[in-house]
């Protein structure tokens, strides 16, 4: 098995970034539908701004079973195959099983870090793949502000309805 890269190392800076292509894979993601669509706009387009690009050619690995998220992808581009590696097997060379593929607008390693556990896949590209990443710091960052904006919307409302004689 390879050394672990971090995100870091992999992105490949001087790529043309899709904001489209990007903006609507990330509008149609379940991590984003907890604020309101003025909100969301604006967190998307933070986002799409944060994002790097990392290209890998086929058997390159993106995210490593059991190692812990540094980051979270969406998929432009290309193919992987998800493997698991068999549960009582702890060694590193131990048997993998193919459990999946992700492809194009597919949004893959926001588990370990939504939940703070470690990567539960490995993901090697199966043809030249180009994919999209948000470091681990500036997921937690906009998650933390989308909760921020849902107590104040929450706040707002409550304000509103004690306004109203019929609630207050």
């Amino acid at each position: 098995m390879s050394p672990k890269r971090k995100f870091s190392d992999l992105v490949k800076e001087g790529l043309e970034k899709p904001v489209d292509f990007l903006k609507n894979a990330l509008r149609t993601n379940d991590l984003f539908f907890s604020v309101d669509d003025e909100q969301r706009e604006r967190m998307l387009s933070k986002l799409v701004h944060l994002m790097k690009p990392v290209q890998l050619q086929p058997n390159e690995v993106l995210i490593t079973q059991g190692e812990v998220g540094d980051a979270f992808y969406l998929i432009e581009k290309g193919k992987f195959e998800i493997f698991v590696r068999e549960e009582e097997e702890e060694e590193e060379d131990g048997t993998e099983i193919k459990v999946g593929e992700a492809g194009s607008k597919d949004a893959v390693g926001e588990y370990a870090l939504l939940y703070h556990t470690p990567r539960t896949a490995t993901l090697k590209a199966f043809e030249p793949s180009t994919v999209w990443g948000l470091e681990a710091a500036d997921f937690h960052d906009i998650r933390q502000k989308m909760a921020q904006w849902n107590v104040e919307r929450f706040e707002q409302r409550k304000n509103l309805l004690q306004s109203i004689s019929l609630f207050g």
